[in-house]
């Protein structure tokens, strides 16, 4: 949860600050909390369907592996969340506090050891759309916009594809 409030902060009040591979460690992150959060509860649902409630030693002997199971999830998510919380603080404070070229690495486990030097999206070959210029500057191609969508746009676009989706429906009738 404090990961996810500490990137909510520095998305609403500080977008040009996020980097994409700081906007995936954090998305990842939370997936992965979230599937080990379902996991462990389907673990929990599989043994209660199949066991027998009058069966002390079975269901304390069940408490005790998934305890187990557990911390050591926790434990591995807690170390990368860690990692994750201090990039993005770091991220607020050496920005703001004008540390010129400010280019983090991802944090291990999401990076690699060796340096690799960073090709803005916009000289990569064979992206030639995403060139400024191209009329595509604006477009959001991965869902992950710069900054949040105000409403009035977001409405707009919605009435658009509803309408375009009942133009559709009605033309193929």
């Amino acid at each position: 949860m404090q990961v996810d409030f500490s990137y909510q902060l520095l998305r609403r009040f500080h977008p040009d600050l996020l980097s994409q591979s700081l906007r995936a460690a954090v998305r990842n992150f939370i997936k992965q909390t979230n599937l080990d959060t379902f996991e462990r509860c389907c673990e929990i649902y599989d043994f209660v369907a199949a066991c027998d409630p009058a069966d002390g030693v079975a269901l304390r002997g069940f408490a005790r592996d998934a305890r187990v199971r557990v911390d050591q999830h926790s434990r591995e998510l807690m170390v990368r969340g860690e990692r994750i919380l201090n990039w993005l603080d770091d991220t607020y404070t050496r920005k703001v506090s004008g540390i010129p070229n400010y280019a983090p690495a991802p944090p291990e486990p999401f990076g690699s050891d060796s340096a690799k030097e960073d090709i803005p999206p916009s000289v990569i070959p064979g992206l030639e759309f995403t060139r400024p210029g191209s009329g595509w500057e604006g477009v959001d191609l991965f869902g992950v916009a710069q900054a949040p969508v105000p409403y009035k746009i977001f409405r707009a676009r919605l009435s658009e594809e509803t309408r375009t989706g009942e133009e559709a429906v009605c033309a193929s009738q």
